[in-house]
């Protein structure tokens, strides 16, 4: 962060106390952190790691500059600090190469904004408590670029379980029974929304086609491929995903999806107003925050039948290159990548720990369950898009989403695949 920036703060700080000659402003050791977890449990869950770091670094002033609404706008304005060369010391990504090689080359491959952390981790003996596979997750070239604190599974399928009671149906667990149990719900006097999805800024749909309906219609071994650049940008597989999609989107979806956030269709199924909606799994983070209890109010399960794959995602912290408090940042690094900061926070998130020493009694059955599935050699682990693709392609494809929605028709989706599709898996 520029001077400007500090010089701010200590602004604010006079401004909280008062005019007087005699104000000095306390000696702090001012880190700035970005994010955008501005929704029920995801405040909930950093607000108490940053109160375990302060415990220990009582003299950290910690600035969390969150992006409200995160997706696409939370990635812009953060690419406009680093362009305009006063980042954060973190801020948080998610795992894969493609996001992180975004940062590592965001100025350009011969001026790295992001910065090795492999002598944190042996500094930390951290190469013996995350995995190989989330190490790889945060790595580039052999170099450790982030700090993992978490895995989300993104197909997953959240419920309401007083309203599957009222329809005595189970949830679904194929494409066919998410079908059967939308005409229960919408047969019913007042009818109940079966799908609930937020879909302003398009992401939410992206994640809904791609990494869950995708991957239940086609399985997890052609997703790999056809976002590896080794099948076609048409293929049927595609082609038949996104008819699909439209099929549930005019039918089973909420009017004004268009007009909401995540978290607002998380809300309708906590309320009863949907009885499902479709997530990564810090959607359990938000209810949780409501006050709802998992396995009696809600429940979780695979989307569409896809539980012989795992498709992970997971937040992790780079630091900047061009941070003006890089001990700050490192400090603040070790206690996002402790285990008891992992054990405060996931539970919390709604999340599995990134560490492999985590302490399961302190997680929920439905937490555990994922932490089974995710551990289960039997179930393929597949990364989200946002590993697999360049963040320009994903941003292409987001934005062909709100054109075929409105036009029912794939063609925009296929023209945005087709345009960028030479560019996977170079």
């Amino acid at each position: 962060m520029n001077g400007v920036g500090r010089a701010l703060v200590s602004v604010l700080l006079l401004a909280t106390v008062g005019c007087s000659d005699s104000y000095e402003p306390p000696e702090t050791d001012t880190v700035e952190i970005f994010s955008w977890w501005t929704s029920g449990g995801e405040v909930q869950a950093l607000d108490a790691v940053l109160e375990l770091h302060k415990q220990t670094h009582p003299n950290t002033n910690i600035l969390n500059i969150a992006q409200e609404g995160g997706g696409q706008n939370a990635q812009e304005r953060l690419e406009q600090r680093i362009r305009d060369d006063y980042p954060p010391e973190i801020f948080q990504s998610n795992f894969g190469h493609g996001s992180l090689r975004n940062w590592l080359e965001f100025n350009g491959a011969d001026k790295p904004s992001i910065q090795p952390l492999n002598s944190l981790f042996e500094e930390q003996g951290w190469t013996a408590t995350y995995s190989d596979l989330l190490r790889d997750s945060v790595s580039i070239d052999g170099q450790i670029y982030a700090v993992p604190v978490n895995v989300h599974r993104t197909n997953s399928l959240f419920y309401n379980k007083a309203v599957f009671d009222e329809i005595g149906m189970d949830p679904p667990t194929t494409l066919e029974e998410f079908y059967a149990v939308g005409d229960a719900l919408l047969a019913l006097d007042p009818p109940i929304v079966p799908l609930a999805i937020g879909s302003e800024g398009a992401w939410t749909v992206n994640l809904l086609m791609m990494e869950n309906l995708l991957v239940a219609m086609a399985g997890p071994d052609f997703y790999m491929s056809y976002f590896s650049g080794q099948e076609t940008p048409d293929h049927p597989n595609m082609v038949a995903m996104l008819e699909e999609m439209l099929v549930i989107w005019d039918g089973y979806v909420n009017e004004d999806a268009n007009m909401l956030q995540w978290d607002a269709a998380v809300q309708m199924v906590a309320d009863g107003d949907a009885a499902m909606t479709i997530m990564g799994d810090w959607a359990k983070g938000y209810l949780l925050n409501k006050g709802l209890v998992p396995g009696e109010d809600f429940g979780q399960v695979p989307s569409f039948g896809s539980d012989g794959a795992f498709v992970f995602t997971g937040d992790c912290f780079p630091m900047a290159v061009a941070a003006e408090n890089v001990s700050g940042g490192m400090e603040l690094l070790k206690t996002f990548g402790s285990k008891e900061a992992q054990d405060l926070f996931n539970p919390l998130k709604g999340s599995i720990p990134a560490r492999i020493d985590a302490d399961l009694s302190t997680y929920d059955d439905l937490a555990r369950a994922n932490y089974d599935a995710f551990s289960d050699p039997a179930v393929m682990r597949i990364p989200s898009l946002s590993a697999l693709i360049p963040s320009e392609v994903g941003s292409a494809l987001v934005n062909a989403i709100p054109a075929m929605l409105d036009s029912g028709d794939p063609a925009s989706m296929l023209e945005a695949l087709a345009e960028n599709y030479d560019v996977l898996g170079q």
